[in-house]
């Protein structure tokens, strides 16, 4: 009788355990399947948010800025598309398009990319921490210090 108890609650353990709903959390992408989800179609533009001890939250992005696209592409280009609302009141082009070279590399367990913008001659390079990338969605952010104030400005796009 004590055996048939025990099967009974080892059943019943069982039973209880493959019912409770398990939360994984999903694995960081290495970086060829990141590069695969930033090349697979276009990004717009959806926020540009400025975090720091001055100013918490503050949204940066104009109308303008959310039909811009940048298209990401694999061998390390990419090309970035301004929409049809112009910011520039001046300007005599409906959409301007630029181009910038890029790689995504691995420290720490994080992915960031690296883009390389040319200006007065020179290439700039900005590094920016990727927080989140899925097949519809990219986050990423890069942290600097003017005036001595920490800042991080948080930018999102999808598809």
């Amino acid at each position: 009788m004590k055996k048939v108890f025990l099967f009974g609650v080892l059943v019943l353990v069982i039973l209880v355990a493959s019912c409770i709903e398990k939360t994984v959390k999903p694995a960081t992408p290495s970086v060829s399947e990141s590069i695969e989800l930033l090349c697979k179609a276009p990004w717009k533009f959806v926020s540009n948010t400025i975090i720091n001890d001055t100013m918490p939250l503050t949204e940066m992005i104009k109308p303008c800025d959310k039909d811009d696209q940048i298209q990401f592409i694999k061998y390390g280009t990419a090309i970035f598309r301004s929409g049809n609302v112009l910011c520039d009141e001046d300007s005599k082009s409906i959409e301007s398009i630029d181009t910038i070279n890029w790689f995504m590399e691995s420290k720490n367990g994080a992915i960031y990319i690296s883009e390389f913008i040319p200006s007065n001659k020179e290439e700039t390079l900005f590094t920016y921490k990727v927080e989140e990338l899925t097949k519809d969605k990219l986050v990423y952010s890069i942290e600097y210090n003017p005036n001595e104030i920490n800042t991080k400005n948080k930018m999102t796009l999808i598809h």
